[in-house]
């Protein structure tokens, strides 16, 4: 019969010595995740706040961006591959398409070619079918840049509800003061619409506000304080997005940096201009 083992002061100091080394690991272990957590939270931040003032720029100014997006400059090949172009394959540098594909000259195209006023929905249906349209899927927000800018530089005319170029809405408006055609404004609204969470908010933030709100109080009031009985999106390049249409649709109106449901009483002559689509 063997004779049990039991530990000696070697072995105590020898465990004591081994919890010491993997306490030590693990701290280290945790101030290498802290640290790299920390990076990342901070790059995180950046880019969210260069999304943001991004997003906001775009809702002021509109977008008149190509199809194709300018693609980053790629880092520079090594000397030997550069020296060894692939076989069969061109070395022209990539170019970006011309300009009759932007949004602005594509939609301007359409309106004319119509002939006749385009409702939205008409207008977008009819850029689906163009190289726009896999975009216009995913995002309609350069869709309402182009036509506004395309308004404010008089190279379409929007009115009740419709979209003309210029020589068709003037043959049409002789046609309605001569009686053979009738000026009837378009009902976007059937009766089975609904109004959304977010275009509810707005419209509500909007009444109680008379003085108007700039982009950044609708957003962050949305955002940080949203209707209890409503659920708001919490996405801010969503509200963005909103209000650039409910602009383009003639639901809000803008003067200057503000927003309001309908335009203000001018108290001067010297009043910013309404800029409602």
């Amino acid at each position: 019969m063997s004779t049990p083992s039991f530990p000696t002061p070697a072995d105590l100091r020898n465990w004591q010595a081994q919890l010491e080394q993997l306490v030590t690991e693990e701290n280290e272990m945790k101030a290498r995740h802290a640290k790299e957590e920390a990076r990342i939270k901070t790059k995180r931040t950046r880019l969210n706040r260069l999304i943001e003032a991004a997003a906001a720029f775009v809702d002021a100014m509109g977008d008149e961006n190509p199809v194709d997006e300018q693609v980053p400059t790629p880092a520079p090949l090594e000397k030997e591959k550069m020296e060894a172009p692939i076989k069969g394959r061109s070395m022209k540098p990539a170019t970006r398409r011309v300009g009759n594909q932007t949004w602005t000259a594509t939609i301007q195209r359409v309106v004319h070619d119509a002939g006749r006023g385009l409702t939205y929905p008409e207008l977008r249906e009819s850029l689906t079918k163009t190289h726009l349209g896999e975009v216009l899927e995913r995002t309609d927000k350069a869709f309402y840049g182009g036509v506004g800018k395309l308004e404010a530089q008089g190279r379409i005319v929007k009115h009740n509800g419709r979209l003309y170029s210029p020589s068709v809405y003037k043959r049409f408006m002789a046609d309605v003061a001569a009686g053979r055609a009738e000026d009837t404004p378009y009902q976007a609204m059937s009766s089975s619409w609904q109004v959304s969470p977010n275009e509810e908010a707005v419209r509500r933030l909007l009444q109680e506000h008379s003085e108007g709100l700039t982009t950044g109080e609708i957003v962050e009031s949305l955002l940080n304080n949203p209707p209890s009985d409503l659920a708001v999106t919490k996405n801010r390049n969503s509200l963005y997005n909103l209000l650039a249409r409910e602009r383009e649709r003639g639901n809000l109106v803008k003067v200057g940096e503000r927003y309001f449901l309908s335009p203000p009483e001018r108290k001067s002559s010297g009043s910013d201009e309404v800029t409602a689509a």
